[in-house]
């Protein structure tokens, strides 16, 4: 198993009683450790496991000149660290359901993005290396560059920690059909400033995409999603130092249509998840913030934390920008 260009590869396992080279199932990647890892020339990072098992030299895994040797007698297990929507989760069944959340684990949600914009905060969501999607209403006064700068790899907010990292802006976009009163189109990009070799943020189990849904694939309501930011845990406090999630059941797009929810306000570019008994939702400060789906093992981003009424209240479910609706747009910007 291996990778394309400067990536390690791995030969084939061999048969018989001795075990040859392996590539570890994504499970067993997330929870092995040490993971020495091994960055490729695209951006992408692989993560090399000894293990402490016989192998002749003739069977170990190519490495490209440069890289350091493995001590003879290893074999060497490579996990693909990176690939959208790969991270480090507790089961969803397990969490309770940022208002009415829980404490995230460290690299549950390598995806989010925390962007500083003077005094103001927003989330945000990593989708390449060098683009954060965010919401448009964060950027809607337009400030300077120079005045954001945009957090990957945190667990607290607004503060360093092993595999965190924090990144300039080159540049940002509004949709430019974006309404300030009704908040349609309420979705913007942020580019962020690249670094040597071109890339901007480098992939690690602290730091890695979320997945864009498909196109024409629907939103399976039936299936948990999740949000995840520093926001408010109570509308009108302070918001907390440690990471929150939440897990949101989708709102059917009639149902949060209904005069006893939102009613015309919510447009065909927008989605609801929450709770309708309340108590559970995004609040001040999770604004841009990512709502992900499992969706065939990958997060995978399918709202953008747009709007409510209050938070966590009662027949007011939280209103989501509908990502699965502008990915031309993304495209047309990020290439």
């Amino acid at each position: 198993m291996g990778a394309g260009g400067d990536c390690p590869s791995l030969p084939p396992a061999r048969g018989g009683g001795e075990k040859g080279p392996e590539a570890l199932p994504r499970r067993d990647c997330f929870r092995a450790a040490p993971l020495l890892p091994l960055p490729c020339s695209d951006g992408s990072q692989w993560g090399a496991l000894p293990l402490p098992l016989p192998l002749p030299a003739q069977d170990a895994p190519f490495l490209p000149p440069g890289r350091p040797a493995w001590p003879p007698g290893l074999v060497r297990a490579f996990c693909p660290l990176l690939g959208c929507g790969q991270r480090y989760k507790k089961s969803l069944s397990l969490r309770s359901r940022v208002v009415g959340g829980m404490l995230a684990l460290p690299g549950s949600h390598p995806y989010l993005a925390a962007l500083s914009l003077g005094e103001h905060f927003c989330g945000g969501t990593l989708i390449a290396s060098c683009w954060v999607l965010t919401a448009a209403h964060c950027l809607q006064h337009r400030p300077n560059i120079s005045h954001i700068s945009v957090g990957l790899g945190q667990t607290h907010y607004n503060r360093s920690a092993q595999g965190s990292t924090k990144l300039r802006v080159q540049d940002y976009v509004l949709h430019e059909n974006y309404s300030q009163a009704t908040k349609s189109h309420d979705i913007a990009l942020v580019r962020l400033k690249a670094k040597a070799a071109g890339r901007c943020a480098e992939f690690s189990h602290s730091i890695s995409p979320a997945c864009l849904p498909r196109a024409l694939e629907p939103l399976n309501a039936s299936r948990p999603c999740e949000i995840a930011g520093w926001g408010h845990l109570y509308e009108g406090e302070w918001g907390p130092a440690s990471l929150q999630e939440a897990v949101l059941p989708i709102i059917p797009h009639e149902q949060c249509r209904s005069p006893e929810l939102h009613g015309a306000r919510v447009t065909t570019d927008m989605l609801c998840a929450g709770y309708l008994e309340g108590g559970t939702d995004a609040c001040q400060g999770d604004s841009g913030g990512p709502l992900v789906c499992e969706e065939q093992g990958r997060a995978t981003l399918r709202g953008i934390v747009s709007w409510g009424v209050g938070c966590g209240e009662q027949d007011k479910p939280g209103v989501y920008t509908n990502v699965a609706r502008y990915l031309a747009w993304i495209q047309g910007h990020t290439g």
